[in-house]
């Protein structure tokens, strides 16, 4: 005979049994939520549905005229407008296209980004005045949380307006790039707008001490410093009023942001087509140096400043302080020593040479102290070591001592 007991189960068998079919239940709930939203956001009429509901929370500060696509990408927005504090966003196209599943990995990876025919309206700037010395800058901070890839970025005629002034058209704007933790990969970054652009590629790292290692190539038209001839046609005239120039520059070193910004860059530039500036100038320059200084509020300390000029015996250090940044006239204490200085720089027969030499000055423009030691030959100067002291400003200078021998 078999007894209730037997059939009966105990009091925690009834609790366990009714936990696991509440957790079943959940987890079918959830698995019905998931499967609800993979499906708005996997299809059109799901993302336009979650967009109109996104469009009414966001009210005024996010609108577009039109959404194709779907959620999971690729997705298309026109008339898109975006109105933030101090800033004002207005796209005709925007296109993007990017690899959910590339989340399960902890990356955010944008396959596409196209913006085409837009403008960007900064607030008018505030006057200037002196910098806040206790507002540093972490690159720390700007670690993303997850680690990104954007495969290709581009951006077609945007116009940049502060207020009502135009800053910059930007004709095209194309960019690839990585984040892996701190690491930022630049694979590249090319911009052309309609005085020129460049080309760039770099690496650093989002540290108090960021190194940074970059290549840029670069072209301008730049202001022609003669006049064009009265007599000349309107076409040329316009081709006389601007030079092309083009470049390299390679930037290899540090910067500290902690306290006073601290820099420790080598460099390397080259500039092709110079002589179209001023005839005594050679038609290319390539010149190398390091950079060792600190920015503290309204003061550069420049620790070492080094060039060295290819092709000359030009070698140039540069050291001191320049201050008030934030002021109309700048004012300087520095010291400039040389070797090999001549004018024009590679002539055979200079006008003026310096086997070397040391300047010195001090104060600003409209108010200065000078002093040379150096030698010193050319066009009616006889050949020797010359020392000259004496004070200025912009109109006039007095000579205090002036020997050589």
């Amino acid at each position: 005979m078999t007894t209730d007991r037997q059939h009966t189960a105990s009091p925690r068998q009834q609790i366990a049994k009714f936990v696991k079919r509440l957790l079943l239940g959940l987890l079918v709930v959830v698995l019905l939520v998931l499967g609800l939203l993979a499906g708005l956001v996997s299809s059109e009429g799901g993302t336009r549905f979650l967009a109109e509901q996104a469009k009414d929370w966001l009210g005024e500060d996010i609108r577009w005229q039109e959404l194709n696509g779907r959620a999971v990408g690729p997705l298309e927005i026109r008339g898109l407008q975006v109105s933030l504090p101090g800033i004002e966003v207005e796209i005709n196209r925007l296109a993007l296209d990017w690899q959910p599943g590339a989340l399960m990995q902890g990356k955010l990876h944008i396959t596409r980004f196209e913006a085409e025919n837009g403008s960007v309206v900064l607030a008018p700037g505030e006057p200037p005045g002196s910098p806040d010395s206790s507002v540093t800058f972490d690159p720390t901070t700007l670690q993303p949380p997850m680690d990104l890839h954007i495969s290709d970025a581009r951006i077609r005629e945007v116009a940049v307006y502060q207020g009502d002034a135009l800053l910059q058209r930007i004709k095209t704007l194309e960019m690839a790039a990585t984040s892996s933790g701190a690491e930022i990969f630049l694979q590249h970054f090319d911009i052309r707008v309609p005085e020129g652009g460049l080309a760039m590629n770099a690496d650093t790292a989002l540290r108090s001490s960021m190194p940074l290692r970059m290549e840029v190539a670069w072209d301008w038209r730049m202001p022609a410093a003669t006049v064009a001839d009265p007599a000349a046609d309107s076409a040329s005239k316009a081709s006389a009023a601007t030079v092309p120039l083009q470049g390299e520059l390679r930037l290899d070193g540090s910067i500290d942001w902690r306290a006073a910004i601290h820099a420790d860059l080598d460099y390397e530039i080259a500039v092709e087509g110079v002589d179209a500036l001023a005839p005594e100038l050679p038609r290319n320059l390539a010149l190398s140096g390091r950079f060792k200084g600190a920015q503290s509020d309204a003061r550069v300390q420049i620790e070492q400043l080094t060039l060295a000029l290819s092709d000359t015996p030009l070698t140039l250090e540069v050291v001191g302080t320049v201050d008030d940044l934030d002021a109309e006239t700048l004012a300087s204490d520095l010291s400039v020593t040389w070797q090999g200085l001549q004018w024009p720089i590679n002539a055979p027969e200079p006008m003026m040479s310096s086997t070397r030499g040391q300047l010195e000055f001090s104060g600003s423009p409209s108010a200065y102290d000078l002093a040379f030691d150096g030698s010193l030959a050319g066009d009616g100067i006889p050949p020797g070591q010359w020392q000259l002291r004496g004070s200025g400003d912009e109109t006039s200078f007095t000579f205090e001592t002036l020997t050589g021998s």
